[in-house]
């Protein structure tokens, strides 16, 4: 009889060892799911919070035009402080006008004729040496700049905003 309690003892010892493995089992899969849920939540989260601020850019930048055609650095848009405080974090943004910016891929283009004039002008203004003008249009024109990150057609404004969140 001594046998058999122990025999009955082990395999009481073993269904709950499997019992206990099975319930972990399920415990780590349904707090990896809700891990999941709760990353995609906040990823969705950030989702609308950066297109508020664009719907923030958006409304800005209409009511400028409506104002008037003049852009100056003292406009509502121009502020550099769109720091909008949210319900788990905040959103920083800034509006920056490129449109007064040199592109150097107009000096590869040769229909363009006042883009070297422009870039000459642009050097002797800020003080630099016509050899960094030379410079950078060997580059240019050897087709170094091929090689790194192809440049995009930007608009005129460019809308940059940080996202702080939880």
């Amino acid at each position: 009889m001594t046998g058999t309690r122990g025999f009955v003892l082990i395999n009481a010892l073993i269904i709950v060892a499997a019992l206990a493995g099975a319930a972990t089992l399920l415990l780590t899969r349904a707090e990896t799911g809700r891990l999941r849920l709760e990353v995609g939540q906040t990823s969705t989260q950030l989702g609308y919070y950066l297109d508020a601020f664009d719907a923030l850019a958006i409304t800005i930048l209409n009511a400028d035009r409506a104002n008037g055609a003049a852009d100056h650095p003292r406009e509502d848009w121009a502020r550099a402080d769109y720091n909008v405080p949210l319900d788990r974090g905040q959103i920083a943004g800034q509006i920056t006008d490129l449109q007064s910016l040199f592109n150097l891929n107009w000096l590869n283009d040769q229909s363009n004729a006042h883009a070297s004039d422009t870039f000459d002008r642009l050097l002797q203004r800020k003080g630099l040496s016509p050899q960094i003008g030379s410079a950078v249009r060997d580059f240019m024109q050897r087709g170094a700049h091929r090689t790194a990150r192809p440049m995009t057609p930007r608009p005129h404004r460019l809308i940059r905003w940080v996202v702080h969140c939880c």
